[in-house]
């Protein structure tokens, strides 16, 4: 009898999870469906890619490297493809980035942009499945699966998928260095951390993370590849366009930041702005600068004093260490939350595990009644969060700000994610006490339970 309701408890948890993966697919087909829809009405499919193509182009074509980082020509080069010109827009990303994937320019545009969009969703995926097995230890392929699409499913990866840029492939990047500490493989945890920063200079917050948690080793092996990359690029182009990017790194981002406040611009100068430009503020954009330095300064002090704590929980350490490339951007554009994905993983996961009684967590834990309580609110909070990142609640932002312009604080969402984000894993990181088995991921000679 005993075989039989567990074979009947096993079936109606099948049924229940093949019920939810085919929901799950339909409202993850409707909603790409409706967002690349509209990105194609707006000449905007591909729009960032461009960008990158044109790069690739002067890689392979031997031209100066200085050219690079010409906006005149990069403009006109988009109108070839019947872009829209958006002034502040140029092409940004430091020129070891586009010597490593000028492979893609080797392709017509149109063609390169379909493998570029191709490699963003397998890499994409593949730091799902990492995430997957290195956080919830799930062994059910179909959690799996059904996992994967609901990611799929937020805002930050379809529009960075949709538009070509690179934040899904440096999700994948970030998730292998942590999947690779995990597994105990310290040298080779640098070198995709180190293409990640290459890639775009915003990771380098999670190697001064790293090195803050002393793991020397992935420093160290980040650090020459970086070297190794650099001295690559200089001998292909030269060293000119690597000192000029050096040089007018954050004029850069300034001119980026004229594309406007919030919703563009989910960063806290973002959002300030957005709410002077209301005249909800009555501020300077100067002030608004000060400010920000003022809660990046705090932010670091605050993250400082988690990295002097004995670690408590490594999945929220990682969730953490995931945060930091939003928290000092000046600029976060819609596409980057993708970085939160680690940090939703992991409040899902505690949230499991004080809800079902999940021998992860501490011995008994999970049977005391304010955990339970906790736990509750840590899966509602997380619920709540994918919620607002999901393509349905754009859309629906969307539509009310359009028909309600008094509504637009409702499109400073993004910003208060990663803050609830940062509130939370930091808290968890203050916590004084060290639990047991809570340095897996940084001492190799731990048992991972």
């Amino acid at each position: 009898m005993g075989t039989l309701n567990s074979s009947g408890v096993f079936a109606f948890k099948k049924i229940h999870l093949q019920l939810l993966l085919v929901i799950t697919i339909a409202i993850t087909g409707w909603a790409t469906y409706g967002e690349w829809h509209g990105l194609f009405g707006m000449h905007m499919l591909g729009y960032d890619y461009a960008f990158f193509y044109y790069a690739f182009q002067v890689v392979l074509h031997h031209q100066p490297g200085t050219q690079l980082y010409n906006m005149v020509h990069e403009q006109a080069f988009l109108t070839r493809f019947q872009f829209p010109f958006i002034p502040y827009n140029q092409y940004v990303y430091p020129p070891q980035f586009a010597f490593l994937a000028s492979i893609f320019g080797l392709f017509s545009f149109r063609t390169s942009l379909a493998l570029w969009m191709a490699t963003s969703v397998v890499l994409f995926s593949f730091g799902i499945y990492w995430n997957t097995k290195m956080i919830c230890q799930f062994r059910d392929k179909m959690g799996i699966v059904v996992i994967g699409l609901a990611a799929a499913l937020l805002t930050p990866f379809q529009l960075d998928v949709g538009v070509g840029n690179v934040n899904s492939i440096l999700f994948a990047a970030i998730s292998l260095t942590f999947y690779l500490l995990y597994k105990k493989q310290r040298w080779w945890a640098g070198v995709p951390l180190a293409i990640a920063i290459v890639f775009k200079v915003t990771p380098l917050a999670v190697l001064v993370y790293l090195i803050f948690r002393k793991q020397w080793k992935t420093a160290a092996s980040s650090f020459i590849t970086i070297v190794v990359v650099t001295a690559a690029t200089a001998m292909r182009i030269g060293w000119s366009p690597l000192l000029l990017y050096a040089r007018d790194f954050f004029s850069f981002g300034k001119t980026s930041m004229h594309n406007g406040p919030a919703p563009y611009n989910q960063s806290l100068i973002g959002v300030l702005g957005t709410f002077r430009q209301h005249h909800w503020l009555q501020i300077s954009s100067h002030s608004i600068t000060v400010l920000f330095f003022v809660y990046a300064i705090l932010a670091a002090g605050v993250i400082f004093l988690v990295l002097r704590r004995p670690v408590r929980d490594w999945k929220m350490d990682y969730a953490l260490a995931s945060l930091t490339p939003l928290v000092f951007s000046p600029l976060v554009e819609e596409a980057h939350m993708i970085f939160t994905i680690p940090a939703l993983f992991v409040l899902a996961n505690r949230a499991r595990n004080l809800l079902t009684g999940s021998p992860s967590d501490k011995p008994g834990l999970s049977r005391v009644p304010s955990a339970k309580f906790i736990g509750l609110l840590l899966a509602l909070l997380t619920l709540m969060l994918l919620t607002i990142l999901s393509l349905p609640a754009t859309f629906f932002l969307n539509f009310v700000t359009y028909h309600w312009h008094q509504l637009f604080w409702m499109h400073t969402q993004m910003f208060w994610v990663y803050m609830t984000l940062l509130v939370v894993t930091a808290g968890y990181g203050l916590r004084s006490r060290a639990e047991s088995n809570a340095s897996v991921l940084y001492h190799p000679h731990r048992h991972i339970s």
